[in-house]
């Protein structure tokens, strides 16, 4: 069990590794700008891509955060409008709640993400679905 989970480990970190090298080809022309200068004003990026640090684990994630880049969001391109306000200000949620320190249960950071995207007017998408 120990053995896998450091292979687990060190292939999510390969992961991050090689998407951080990578990050400037990931963001060539902005999808949102609006989204984008309101990330800005709490300093934060948006990537826009549909490969993510998140692909190895959940390869199916629309949007993703990680903290071992808490400066950037990564948010896929190919998301409808409604869709993309809401996963842009959900992934701000759990960004700003990890410069807090937060550390609780996945179910909970993702109710909190949600009601920070709601505080903000985004609706989220009845087809939206999170990858457990």
């Amino acid at each position: 069990m120990f053995k896998q989970r450091v292979q687990g480990f060190a292939i999510g970190a390969a992961a991050v590794a090689a998407i951080m090298v990578a990050v400037p080809l990931l963001n060539p022309r902005s999808i949102d700008p609006d989204m984008d200068a309101f990330a800005e004003s709490v300093g934060i990026t948006i990537l826009w891509s549909d490969v993510t640090p998140c692909t190895p684990t959940t390869p199916n994630a629309v949007g993703c955060f990680t903290p071992a880049t808490p400066d950037a969001i990564y948010v896929s391109k190919s998301l409808d409008n409604e869709s993309r306000r809401f996963i842009v200000m959900h992934e701000i949620g759990h960004a700003l709640a990890n410069r807090l320190g937060s550390n609780e249960p996945r179910q909970v950071r993702e109710g909190r993400a949600d009601s920070f995207a709601r505080s903000l007017g985004a609706q989220r998408p009845a087809t939206f679905l999170y990858t457990r």
